[in-house]
């Protein structure tokens, strides 16, 4: 049953970081990646969960637990599937913000995210808010991570 593995994840994770020293940010990525995929509704906020732990550790001055876009990306997705589309695009506004902050430009928002957010909005009908993603995507990435492919997949 889907939701006795969503639960099981959780703790097997929560003994991972009492009983283990090597717990990192790939400990962390994974089972955020885990979590995102799963169909389960309850899912996608138990990813949120682990990356905002792993955000405030990474707040709290430990790089090494450091977000990538792509974990974001998986939460940005996670929420457009299931339908949470402001929880989306606050999550994508938060990324934004903390590169800005940070002055940090890996963690600037991908191509990736700006991919799921712009199919969140798209799955939940919002064209006014595809149509002001899509220049906000081309002005804010470098030349080479826009092609047109992107956009024709996007705008398809």
């Amino acid at each position: 049953d889907t939701s006795r593995s969503i639960s099981r994840i959780g703790e097997l994770f929560e003994e991972m970081k009492t009983s283990c020293k090597h717990v990192n940010a790939l400990s962390y990525i994974r089972v955020c990646h885990a979590l995102a995929r799963s169909s389960h509704p309850d899912s996608v906020d138990q990813a949120n969960s682990v990356l905002e732990e792993m955000i405030y550790l990474y707040e709290q001055n430990d790089e090494t637990m450091k977000p990538t876009p792509l974990v974001y990306s998986a939460v940005i997705a996670a929420y457009g599937r299931t339908g949470k589309v402001a929880k989306a695009a606050a999550l994508f506004e938060y990324m934004a913000q903390l590169a800005e902050n940070k002055g940090d430009p890996d963690l600037r928002p991908s191509k990736v995210s700006y991919q799921a957010l712009i199919w969140a909005h798209a799955r939940a009908g919002n064209a006014r808010e595809v149509e002001l993603l899509l220049p906000q995507m081309m002005t804010s990435l470098h030349d080479e991570d826009v092609d047109d492919k992107l956009i024709e997949d996007i705008v398809a």
